[in-house]
C-alpha cells in the first residue's frame, strides 16, 4: 500500500498554488492520495484560485495566520485521525515529478530505519521552471559545527553529484515524507505552551485540533531543523531520495540576510537558541562546542546587539520560552533513554 496524505499551507500563494497541485495530482503510483490544504488568512487570490480550479481538494481556512508550525499541525491531526500511511509536507512554491512521493516511499522500504525522507531538489525560477544550468536547491539538510544547518549542495550546479541515496541529518521543510510511525513518535505534548500563548495569544484557540509534530514555538523558520534533530535523537532516520525529484523557488538564503524581512532574522535568532537548548548536549556534540556554543553563539548575540537590534527581541524571547524548551529535553531525554532500553531488550542472545 502507498497511501499518502498530502498537507500544503497557503499563504498568499495565489501565483504557485495551480502548478504545485497540478503535479501533485499527477503523482504516479500511489493507491491512495489525499490532498489537504490548509491557508493561513490569504489576502490574495489564493482562495478564489483553490475553489474555481480544484473545487475537489479539501481547503482549512484559518481566519489567523498561525505560521508554518502550527497550520502544519492541523494538517498531522487530520493524517492521524485518517488511515495513510505517510503524511507528505509540501511547500506550496514546489513541483514534484510524476514519480517523486512513489520513490520517496520505496527509499524509505529500503532504509528501515528511517521514518523520514527528503527529495533532491532544485532551484526553480519565479514560474516554478527549473533554473537552467540546473543548480541544487537541497539534497538533504547537514549540521555543521557552528550549529548552523544547511541545505545540502544549494547553489551548487549540477554536475553528476549526489546521486547516491544515503541517510542524512534531516531533510527541507519544503517537502518532506514522514511514515506514521515516525510521525506518532516525534510528537510532544504541550509542554509549558503558556510560554508561546504570552507571544502569540491566538494559537491558544484550536489548539486541540492540532497535533504536536512541529514545535510552534518556532512559528516558521528552522522548524524543519529542529525536527530533525529530534528525529535523530528518537533514533528515526532521514534518507535522502535522488530518483525523487522537485523544482523549488528558494527566496530565504544565508547570503541574503540583509534582504529578508526584520521578521524573519528575528526568527532566525530567536530559534537558533531554541533549537539549541531543546536539543545541544556537550557531551553528545562535542565538537560543536567551541565554534558552535561559544564562538558563534557569541558573534550571533554581538550581532544583534552591535547591528541588527531589530532581532533583539528574537533574544528576548528566546530567553523567555527557555523553561519550556527545557521541559520539552526533558520529555525527549526520557523518551530517548526508553527507546534505547527497548532496543536492547529487543537484541537477540
Amino acid at each position: 500500500m502507498n497511501s499518502v496524505f498530502t498537507h500544503i499551507v497557503t499563504f498568499n500563494s495565489a501565483r504557485f498554488i495551480g502548478r504545485c497541485l497540478a503535479a501533485l495530482l499527477e503523482q504516479k503510483n500511489l493507491t491512495d492520495h489525499q490532498v489537504v490544504i490548509t491557508d493561513n488568512a490569504s489576502s490574495d487570490s489564493t482562495l478564489e484560485t483553490l475553489r474555481s480550479n480544484f473545487p475537489n481538494t479539501q481547503l482549512i481556512q484559518n481566519i489567523t495566520n498561525l505560521g508554518f508550525c502550527a497550520a502544519h499541525n492541523q494538517g498531522a491531526r487530520r493524517f492521524l485521525q485518517g488511515s495513510a500511511e505517510y503524511l507528505l509536507i509540501l511547500n506550496p512554491d514546489l513541483v514534484l515529478e510524476p514519480d517523486a512521493v512513489y520513490e520517496m516511499i520505496q527509499a524509505l522500504h529500503r532504509n528501515p530505519g528511517a521514518g523520514l525522507a527528503t527529495p533532491r531538489l532544485y532551484r526553480a525560477d519565479d514560474s516554478l521552471n527549473p533554473v537552467e544550468p540546473r543548480r541544487f536547491d537541497a539534497t538533504g539538510m547537514v549540521l555543521d559545527n557552528t550549529l548552523r544547518h544547511f541545505d545540502r549542495g544549494s547553489e551548487q550546479e549540477d554536475r553528476g553529484q549526489f546521486q547516491k541515496e544515503e541517510l542524512v541529518f534531516g531533510g527541507s521543510g519544503a517537502a518532506l515524507l514522514l511514515s506514521r510511525a515516525a510521525v506518532e513518535k516525534l510528537l510532544l505534548e504541550g509542554e509549558r505552551d503558556e510560554l508561546i500563548y504570552s507571544i502569540y495569544p491566538f494559537l491558544k484557540e484550536g489548539v486541540s485540533q492540532r497535533a504536536q509534530l512541529f514545535d510552534e514555538a518556532f512559528f516558521a523558520y528552522r522548524e524543519d531543523a529542529e525536527l530533525a534533530w529530534r528525529a535523530k535523537r528518537l533514533g528515526i532516520g532521514c534518507v535522502y531520495a535522488p530518483k525523487a525529484v522537485g523544482y523549488h523557488r528558494r527566496v530565504v538564503l544565508p547570503n541574503r540576510r540583509a534582504d529578508l524581512a526584520p521578521e524573519l532574522n528575528l526568527y532566525s535568532v530567536r530559534n537558533r537558541f531554541l533549537m539549541q537548548m531543546i536539543h545541544f548536549s556537550p557531551i553528545d556534540d562535542w565538537r560543536a562546542l567551541l565554534p558552535g556554543f561559544v564562538l558563534r553563539n557569541l558573534i550571533v548575540i554581538l550581532g544583534v546587539l552591535l547591528r541588527e537590534r531589530s532581532s533583539l527581541p528574537g533574544l528576548l524571547q528566546a530567553i523567555k520560552l527557555a523553561p519550556r524548551c527545557f521541559a520539552r529535553r526533558r520529555v525527549i531525554d526520557v523518551r530517548k533513554g526508553k527507546s534505547l532500553i527497548n532496543s536492547i531488550q529487543n537484541i537477540p542472545t
